[in-house]
């Protein structure tokens, strides 16, 4: 099996498209706002947006279950603490604050997007 893209469904489909394009600088490679569908790259796995309506008219989603948020997404990136930054700057909301976490050998830090889906963002600490 092979992950090829994981769908987040949204209340707010034109705001949640700028947080994803705009803040979180992910390239947008199709998007239409009239039936609340956009896709994006993200290096290996592709990033979907589904409108809440497209999602319950579609039978993918019950009501109950778009606004259910059980997963995470995760985004290693080169500066967690810069990443952070430009992600509340941009409407993000903090989760918890950059931190180091020798367990995981990495320095993590949370957020939500404008729909409340937990992101997190981490760095790789270097080998020893």
């Amino acid at each position: 099996m092979k992950l090829n893209y994981i769908p987040l469904i949204v209340t707010d489909f034109p705001a949640a498209v700028r947080f994803w394009r705009d803040v979180a600088k992910l390239p947008l490679t199709y998007s239409d706002e009239a039936t609340g569908f956009a896709s994006f790259d993200t290096g290996s796995t592709t990033l979907l947006l589904l409108s809440s309506t497209l999602a319950n008219a579609s039978k993918i989603a019950t009501s109950e279950q778009s606004q259910a948020h059980s997963m995470y997404l995760s985004f290693q990136v080169e500066d967690v603490d810069a990443s952070y930054a430009e992600l509340l700057a941009g409407g993000a909301t903090s989760v918890y604050e950059p931190q180091d976490f020798s367990h995981m050998q990495a320095r993590q830090a949370h957020v939500t997007d404008p729909d409340g889906h937990l992101v997190e963002l981490y760095t790789p600490f270097p080998k020893a």
